[in-house]
């Protein structure tokens, strides 16, 4: 009995070892889910509402642009009850004119933080990171302290829907 408990000890730490060891001092590919919800759909109304989640974490509506893994997804505001509302891919963007590779390495403390105010991304910015733009800046943010960063920096929120009120017949 003694026996089989040890090969079964054995058995896991190899097993775990392998598996784990396999990524060990590399970060992880995030994982990125895109999805949209409609409203109206079929008729002249349709309206597409575009959400993003990267590792599980949703993207709050406060980035007009995000860059994950050399994807770029715009932040679009409907003006009528039609259209597309949220994140959407932009296949055409030019990547490295909006987040250009920078030589500057991030800190210790910045890592430990979870984001860094930057003009580009950082040459051992984790792989999962995510680089953000909104009107008053640009960041490398971990997708776990979205939510934090978004409130520590008082970013607003960006509308979906841009009302234009008065202007009934």
């Amino acid at each position: 009995m003694k026996r089989l408990l040890y090969f079964v000890m054995i058995f896991l730490s190899v097993y775990l070892f392998i598996t784990n060891g396999s990524s060990m001092g590399k970060s992880k590919k995030p994982h990125i889910e895109h999805w949209i919800k409609y409203s109206n759909k079929g008729t002249r109304s349709e309206a597409r509402s575009g959400y993003l989640k990267v590792d599980g974490y949703v993207v709050p509506d406060n980035f007009m642009t995000v860059i994950v893994d050399g994807k770029t997804y715009n932040f679009y505001m409907r003006k009528y009850i039609w259209g597309n509302d949220g994140y959407f891919p932009d296949n055409d963007a030019d990547i490295q004119a909006l987040c250009p590779h920078l030589q500057e390495a991030l800190t210790n403390e910045q890592i430990i933080q979870g984001w860094a105010m930057v003009k580009g991304r950082p040459f051992n910015t984790p792989d999962n990171w995510i680089y953000v733009i909104w009107k008053d800046g640009t960041a490398v943010v971990s997708p776990e302290k979205l939510n934090e960063f978004v409130e520590k920096n008082r970013i607003p929120p960006l509308p979906r829907r841009l009302i234009l009120e008065g202007l009934k017949r």
